[in-house]
């Protein structure tokens, strides 16, 4: 076994490759790989409704900008939106710019405060990290400035755990 070892090089080479990705293999564990069906921290669902007749869906088109940025986190096209909530605080505050909806033609902006309390965080695994958990707060959105379109909210959901139905329910 000595002799071939220090006449065959290449296979010298082949083996010791051979070797390392055998390691490299092995030291892999299931941990390390997060499956893209793996949920992650849900977003906050919201279904668009006519205040004049509550049980209908109203669509409207615009986006949802964060405050003092230029970013724009979602579209709005139809009758649901959805949109992050932030892990560092008890509000979110977005704005909302309709412009237009079925009613109405023209630009309409409200600054809506999303707000939830009870964030409890699950740890899932090392490759995916960790889930957050809200419930919503018993007013659940706020407007801060006078508003132009919103007119009221409504809990569907109080508890974000998936994204699979509506959380809330926003009348304009």
């Amino acid at each position: 076994m000595l002799y071939f070892w220090k006449r065959n090089k290449p296979m010298r080479k082949i083996a010791l490759y051979s070797f390392m990705l055998l390691i490299l293999l092995l030291s892999c564990e299931r941990d390390d790989i997060c499956n893209l069906g793996t949920p992650g921290t849900p977003r906050l669902i919201v279904r668009l409704y006519d205040a004049e007749n509550p049980t209908q869906l109203k669509s409207a088109t615009g986006y949802i900008q964060e405050i003092n940025k230029e970013i724009r986190h979602s579209n709005i096209n139809g009758d649901s939106i959805a949109f992050p909530l932030l892990l560092s605080a008890n509000a979110t505050r977005y704005v909302f710019v309709i412009e237009n909806s079925e009613v109405a033609t023209g630009t309409f902006s409200d600054t809506l405060q999303f707000n939830y309390r009870n964030r409890k965080d699950t740890y899932t695994r090392r490759a995916c990290g960790i889930i957050a958990e809200y419930t919503l707060d018993k007013t659940p959105v706020t407007p801060v400035n006078p508003p132009s379109w919103f007119v009221r909210s409504e809990i569907l959901i109080d508890t974000l755990r998936n994204e699979e139905q509506a959380h809330l329910a926003i009348y304009h």
